[in-house]
């Protein structure tokens, strides 16, 4: 039995079968391993780690500790509870560019601009490593062309932020987190030059990374103790890119600068803690570790949208500003446009509206396209799950390896 534990109940002997904090955060070459010294807990705790699950078929039980059901359950309950508020509907509503535009319409565009401007970003990349002269401006059209997208239809960019390849991810990354921020800080009221610095600080955000060993940033594996190290101070890194080219504002460099820090004091690189980060530093990290959970990876397979935001509302409690990932769910929504689900009756389809928001996130409207009951596809139609005479309802999330298929083909 999978049971979730506070790191003063771990014993020696118990079996930690999964840590639970963001994986980009951790030194840990393995999430699963028993727990033999005293050391091995005192390790986790100088990590930020306050919980983890252990199995108990592996090692020794802890009493009175919820299973992982039981955590689940409540998770699932707390994210339907933030997105059926009346809060939640009313600001949605108010993304720039709502409902502009349909992704049908929109994503073959977003498409170019991902590409465009994640050939941009690793241009800027590799000059800074060689030492050449960057300017801030040579951004600006990039930073024209994601905002006019977003502007339109951030559906489109957004859902293409969860698909990367592995030798462009960290400039993918970098664009992915640029547009995750500008949609969310639009979602929450930000003026426009806030907003258009929050693209420079996401699109610069791990531009010291580049100045990482190779060996170290395409590692094809978790990195050990000292790697680990090093690759924390990209951040380091990117102050001293950032701080040499002219025009960079304070909240972008707020962000370059904090997003690996942590509610509780655990992040670096200086162990910031609460209201010693800034506002454009908590967002940072959300949007930050979001992305990175949902991509795939050489040794990190993405999880599901739905399950991403789980994760990051149960880490709430210690690594960000709880009211922030509140706001962030509301704002995501319970199956962003491109999640795959599947059906009570069956049928499969992908999100491609999430029906203004709120409560009504819920029950969005699907492409269905596929029948696992038959095991085929059928012809595509569009099914809403919101009217009063569906019957459906969703039961899980499908992966796209299940079926074969890229669910941005689907628009």
């Amino acid at each position: 039995m999978i049971k979730k534990v506070d790191i003063k109940q771990l014993e020696v002997g118990m079996y930690v079968e999964k840590i639970d904090l963001a994986w980009t955060d951790h030194p840990f070459l393995r999430n699963s391993f028993l727990i033999k010294t005293l050391e091995a807990i005192k390790k986790l705790s100088d990590a930020g780690v306050h919980t983890v699950y252990i199995d108990t078929s592996n090692g020794l039980d802890a009493y009175n500790a919820p299973t992982e059901k039981e955590v689940l359950k409540e998770i699932e309950e707390k994210i339907i509870n933030v997105v059926s508020d009346k809060e939640s509907e009313e600001k949605v509503k108010k993304v720039a560019g709502y409902k502009k535009t349909s992704i049908y319409k929109e994503i073959n565009e977003a498409k170019k601009i991902f590409r465009e401007t994640t050939g941009i970003i690793r241009n800027f990349m590799f000059d800074a490593r060689l030492g050449r002269k960057v300017e801030v401006e040579r951004l600006k059209p990039a930073i024209e062309d994601v905002s006019s997208s977003l502007l339109r239809c951030p559906d489109a960019l957004l859902s293409l932020s969860r698909i990367k390849h592995k030798d462009d991810y960290t400039f993918e990354h970098c664009v992915s987190v640029s547009a995750i921020q500008v949609s969310f800080s639009a979602y929450l009221n930000m003026n426009e030059q806030d907003i258009y610095n929050s693209c420079i600080g996401g699109f610069l955000h791990d531009i010291g990374k580049i100045m990482m060993p190779d060996y170290i940033l395409n590692k094809p594996a978790k990195l050990n103790d000292e790697e680990f190290r090093i690759m924390k101070s990209h951040v380091v890194e990117t102050k001293k890119i950032l701080d040499e080219i002219p025009g960079i504002e304070e909240i972008a460099k707020q962000i370059a600068y904090q997003h690996h820090e942590r509610y509780d004091g655990s992040g670096y690189p200086l162990g910031l803690k609460g209201e010693q980060i800034s506002q454009a530093g908590k967002i940072a990290a959300i949007c930050d570790v979001y992305d990175a959970i949902t991509s795939n990876r050489i040794y990190h397979k993405g999880i599901p949208p739905h399950t991403a935001l789980g994760k990051l509302l149960e880490w709430s409690d210690f690594n960000f500003d709880k009211l922030l990932v509140e706001q962030f769910i509301r704002f995501i929504g319970v199956y962003p446009v491109g999640t795959l689900v599947k059906l009570e009756s069956g049928l499969i389809g992908v999100v491609v509206e999430q029906n203004n928001g709120g409560a009504n996130s819920l029950f969005p409207i699907i492409k269905i396209f596929y029948s696992s009951k038959y095991g085929r596809y059928i012809n595509e139609y569009h099914l809403d799950l919101s009217k009063e005479n569906c019957n459906n309802k969703i039961v899980s999330i499908i992966s796209a390896e299940e079926i074969n298929i890229n669910p941005i083909n689907l628009f």
